[in-house]
């Protein structure tokens, strides 16, 4: 493929012919084969024959990511050359955007368009009258992520934790995804308090993460660790204790312990052991 000064962000794409291309493969098999025509389109050619690579991306275990591509080469929606996975079609539609891509450029050179002495330029394939992308910014999605509330973070974060990983987003596709960054965000982990400390603790055992979803559960179990660790607030306490003794009413005089009020490790009282403890509770 011919290298641009501008990434592709955008090319052909026509629905009814996907779907029909796809209709004798299941929804893993679609999915597999969806994020593979991606990829060749995000780099700009055929893609590494990388198994754990593309599994990962799709947070599946390497083995079924292989039957699968197996069962695409066999049938001829995938192609492999020089150890590289190839879609024609995609590869088609990457070179169209490109030349589209080329013809602005040199459109560009020129003073634009609009002059007729520009109008003998020859339309690149697949060009359309729109307005064209050359976009010059890093070929990653950071920009999205400073479209939402906590882009700026989000950013923040995730540059701090490639430093401490020594990971190269520019030279890895897969530490230049900023989503996994966003969700510990969204499911209210601190950096300083929650992320860093766990990053830094496993790289210190000699970890090799190949993408920022390695430290995921480690985060998670120690948030879940400290929490449980941490002693009741009397605020706290009080709620619990205020929310106990309503169910235990309930229990009481409705006959009804619903499941969904259950605590973990404790089966349902009887009606005179709840109100055993209800009268220990008022008593209190």
């Amino acid at each position: 493929m011919e290298e641009l000064d501008a990434k592709v962000r955008k090319v052909d794409y026509f629905a009814d012919e996907y779907i029909v291309g796809v209709s004798n493969m299941t929804f893993e098999e679609q999915g597999v084969y969806w994020m593979i025509c991606n990829l060749i389109i995000s780099q700009g050619g055929p893609i590494p024959y990388d198994v754990k690579w593309i599994a990962k991306l799709g947070n599946t275990r390497p083995s079924k990511v292989e039957k699968i591509i197996s069962r695409l080469l066999s049938v001829g929606k995938l192609t492999e050359k020089d150890s590289k996975l190839c879609q024609k079609r995609a590869e088609s539609a990457l070179k169209a955007a490109q030349n589209r891509i080329k013809n602005a450029q040199e459109v560009g050179k020129k003073g634009g368009r609009p002059r007729k002495e520009n109008n003998d330029l020859k339309k690149g394939e697949g060009y359309f009258p729109e307005n064209l992308t050359t976009n010059k910014q890093q070929p990653t999605s950071n920009k999205q992520a400073a479209r939402e509330g906590n882009g700026n973070q989000v950013a923040s974060v995730h540059g701090r934790l490639c430093e401490i990983v020594g990971a190269d987003p520019a030279k890895d596709i897969r530490w230049a995804d900023w989503h996994v960054v966003q969700q510990w965000l969204n499911e209210g982990y601190d950096p300083e308090r929650d992320i860093y400390p766990i990053v830094q603790r496993r790289m210190a055992t000699g970890a090799k993460p190949k993408s920022a979803g390695y430290f995921t559960e480690a985060i998670r179990e120690a948030k879940a660790k400290a929490v449980a660790q941490a002693p009741l607030t009397p605020n706290y306490a009080d709620t619990q204790r205020a929310t106990r003794r309503a169910r235990l009413k309930v229990r009481i005089n409705q006959d009804v312990w619903k499941d969904d009020w259950n605590e973990p490790g404790r089966n349902m009282p009887t009606i005179d052991e709840a109100k055993a403890e209800l009268a220990g509770m008022e008593g209190s």
